[in-house]
């Protein structure tokens, strides 16, 4: 720990020294180094050096006060905080005329950051006045911080407002020096250190040619933890290019070196056991089958999905339809848990270079045509806005989010013509041009592969417990999917690693169709059709098995949260499974409660003893 403590200090050096000409950068600079000093040092090691870190810490904070940064975003802060303060007001009480009412600075609950303060005296003898800069008026959309810093001002005057809004201001700084860092590109020499030091504090999984490596290796620790607790999900800039049209896209596809030749399993390959079991979508795999997927070899057939008389069939309309696409934006909405929403922020290149396509159930496109306008064109296919409709019909599985599962992770298998493919939660709006997208998380630094990484957890053992908690499947057969994978050799993660974490968001998953990452997927697939529907246990799992040779970019969880708008369900998923509490529960009359055509691997017996295995103990972060 030591030495990896140096090397993170040392990587600090060599950016300031890289970056040191520019004012503002070295500002950010200054104070991300100040504040590592700080939390390395903490604990009694060298308190001088806490000290001289949190002097420096108060210096910077003072001239980031007389920035233009500064006042334009507090101003901001405050203008658009009363309007949006106003128009939830008018929501909640219709009946009075909000537009006639004016707030002035001396009827609002003075703080530490109001100009002319006069502080409580009990705050006054161990704080700092700090005046803030005279406010303009700034008129922009309404932003939630502001709404909440008004609510907080007008109707919380109990609350230690001065400690709120200073803290308000500390985040205001973090978003500083985030904006600052992130437009920097990296050199080589020191994307190798990034590199070498491996998940650099555990944020990173490939640092090589990534905008974000300063950001997630020395901004990033410093967010502090009370953003989450009053803001829920912390966005942060994506280092987006300008001009989609300046893009140059790659002239050729990535060679498959590895993997050369990848076909799949088509029939289902039933023991005979005397018994006429109906073939499965997922097929009828075996413990030697699932083992010998993961031995990569130049030729590759494996179990994928689409087993025939497994179901989930597509309308020959829609199959002529998606020939064409090459680039592909897909979601899919089952049981009519949501409505398409359109993506903004599309250029145009983007509208003719990709095909968006919405994939759903019958359930779902019967509820869709009632909640909003489905056209049909001349070939008759269906559309909501920008989204072609897929209609799959006879569901493979008899739980929604395993069906989910389909197009998510097996999107080279219903759209075999694309190259390229982004895939979106249904209940997400996507804010960011799909073409800058491939630029950013996979041209500009080489991948193949993007996801981000999940905010609370990087173990398996802890999404694990985290699912079991909000009963998100049966807690025994969580327990027992994570027994397999621990006796298999699967261990919590640790900041030893190469990966940033097991665990991805995937809500969304960035594509190039290459024969690994196609492999990849159905191997995912397939763990998610043997056990639990839960695809976030089985990610890092797969990694792990597939070793060095599967190169992936988890980026970070807050640029994750820059590029959509999260659309709540039309209403909350339960089925019954998710409430038992142990494998009795499945027997005598509630043997119905077992899924008949998914999660087998966890009801066919193992070859292995798991009676010895016991989970890692989880501190729980969420």
């Amino acid at each position: 720990m030591a030495s990896e403590r140096a090397a993170y200090l040392d990587l600090c050096v060599a950016v300031v020294e890289q970056f040191k000409g520019s004012p503002e950068f070295q500002m950010a600079i200054d104070a991300v180094v100040a504040r590592s000093l700080i939390r390395e040092d903490e604990g009694g090691a060298r308190p001088s050096g806490v000290a001289t870190a949190r002097r420096i810490e108060e210096d910077i904070i003072q001239g980031f006060q007389q920035s233009d940064y500064y006042k334009h975003e507090m101003s901001q802060y405050w203008d658009n905080g009363w309007m949006g303060f106003k128009y939830r007001a008018q929501e909640l009480f219709p009946d009075v005329n909000f537009s006639l009412m004016k707030v002035r600075e001396d009827d609002i609950t003075q703080t530490s950051l109001d100009e002319g303060v006069t502080q409580d005296p009990e705050i006054a003898e161990n704080r700092d006045t700090v005046v803030a800069p005279p406010r303009k008026s700034v008129v922009e959309p309404v932003d939630p911080w502001a709404f909440l810093t008004l609510v907080v001002k007008v109707l919380a005057s109990s609350f230690h407002v001065s400690t709120f809004f200073d803290r308000i201001q500390e985040s205001l700084f973090n978003q500083f020096v985030t904006e600052v860092v992130s437009r920097l590109p990296i050199e080589d020499s020191l994307e190798e250190g990034f590199y070498s030091f491996g998940s650099c504090g555990g944020h990173l999984v490939d640092a090589a040619h990534s905008h974000c490596t300063i950001v997630s290796c020395l901004v990033l620790p410093i967010f502090p933890s009370f953003l989450f607790r009053y803001f829920g999900d912390i966005s942060c800039p994506i280092p987006v290019v300008d001009d989609p049209d300046k893009i140059i896209m790659p002239k050729r596809r990535t060679p498959d070196k590895v993997v050369q030749h990848l076909s799949y399993i088509l029939e289902d390959e039933v023991e005979n056991n005397g018994s006429q079991s109906p073939p499965l979508f997922g097929g009828h795999q075996s413990w030697l089958q699932r083992e010998e997927s993961f031995k990569l070899k130049s030729i590759m057939k494996v179990h994928c999905g689409f087993i025939q008389g497994g179901v989930a069939e597509m309308a020959p309309k829609d199959i002529k339809y998606v020939e064409k696409c090459r680039f592909v934006v897909a979601s899919g909405i089952f049981d009519g848990y949501d409505v398409p929403h359109q993506p903004s922020n599309v250029s145009s290149r983007s509208q003719q270079l990709f095909c968006f396509l919405m994939v759903v159930d019958e359930i779902s496109i019967d509820f869709i045509k009632k909640n909003v306008t489905v056209r049909e064109d001349n070939d008759g296919g269906q559309w909501v806005g920008i989204w072609r409709i897929i209609l799959l019909k006879h569901q493979p599985y008899d739980e929604p989010r395993r069906n989910g599962k389909v197009p998510k992770i097996l999107t080279h298998r219903l759209f075999p013509q694309a190259q390229y493919s982004i895939w979106i939660d249904g209940k997400m709006e996507l804010i960011v041009d799909p073409l800058l997208m491939l630029e950013r998380y996979l041209w500009r630094g080489k991948h193949t592969f993007a996801i981000a990484q999940r905010k609370h957890h990087h173990s398996i053992y802890e999404e694990a417990d985290a699912n079991k908690r909000r009963k998100r499947y049966a807690r025994p057969l969580i327990d027992l999917h994570m027994k397999i994978y621990l006796y298999e050799g699967m261990k919590p993660w640790s900041p030893k690693k190469k990966t940033v974490s097991d665990v991805p968001e995937g809500a969304i998953i960035i594509r190039e169709h290459t024969a690994l990452n196609d492999l990849f997927s159905c191997l995912w697939f397939n763990e998610v059709n043997l056990f639990t529907p839960r695809d976030q246990l089985s990610f890092g799992y797969v990694v792990y098995r597939l070793g060095h040779p599967f190169k992936f970019f988890m980026f970070p969880n807050c640029e994750y949260n820059s590029i959509f708008v999260l659309h709540p369900h039309t209403r909350e998923h339960s089925s019954k499974i998710e409430w038992v509490k142990s494998l009795d529960e499945f027997k005598g009359k509630n043997s119905g409660l077992k899924e008949s055509r998914g999660g087998l691997g966890l009801w066919t017996p193992y070859p292995g003893n798991l009676d010895s295995v016991v989970l890692p103990h989880v501190t729980r972060t969420s």
